[in-house]
């Protein structure tokens, strides 16, 4: 009877005993990707549709540095959204600042919807790229990129506790 009560306490305490350091598991949870997304390549950190395509790009880390990624559903292929080498050249020479094409200073783009150019913001200002010619053009009206923070329905949204109007407006 002795070994039936100490065992009937152990299985009541276990669950309690563990739940106590569930905040400390919560919070080493949150912090992962600040402390192992610097070392492992070719994870996916940012997608984005192209506007009336069955395209979309992406955002992810190699060996050689950021780089972006062109996916076209129709055709079931992937490809590098653009020459990284050739507009890094085109960047240095419009600024007359270094720039490696693993290290661009964007981290969003946007093509146009024949995908013959980019747009994409370094600092304040924002630039087009030919994806042809790599001739690269300061634009107007600035470029805005999307506020993934306010975006109804993104995953890191549940945990901000700010409300978000839903896509109809509600």
């Amino acid at each position: 009877m002795k070994y039936i009560t100490v065992f009937l306490e152990l299985l009541l305490i276990s669950p309690i005993a563990s739940a106590q350091d569930l905040k400390e598991k919560y919070k080493r949870a949150d912090n992962f990707n600040e402390s192992y997304g610097a070392l492992y390549y070719y994870g996916i950190s940012q997608i984005e549709a192209i506007d009336s395509t069955h395209c979309f790009w992406y955002r992810t880390k190699t060996s050689s540095g950021i780089e972006f990624i062109l996916v076209d559903a129709d055709e079931n292929r992937k490809s590098p959204a653009f020459d990284h080498t050739k507009l890094a050249t085109a960047l240095e020479s419009f600024l007359g600042e270094p720039v490696e094409a693993g290290k661009l200073p964007f981290s969003t783009i946007r093509f146009d919807k024949n995908l013959k150019s980019i747009r994409f913001r370094v600092k304040e200002d924002s630039y087009t790229c030919d994806l042809n010619t790599y001739t690269v053009q300061k634009t107007k009206p600035a470029f805005t990129p999307r506020n993934r923070e306010q975006y109804w329905g993104h995953v890191f949204q549940e945990d901000r506790k700010v409300p978000v109007k839903s896509p109809n407006g509600k």
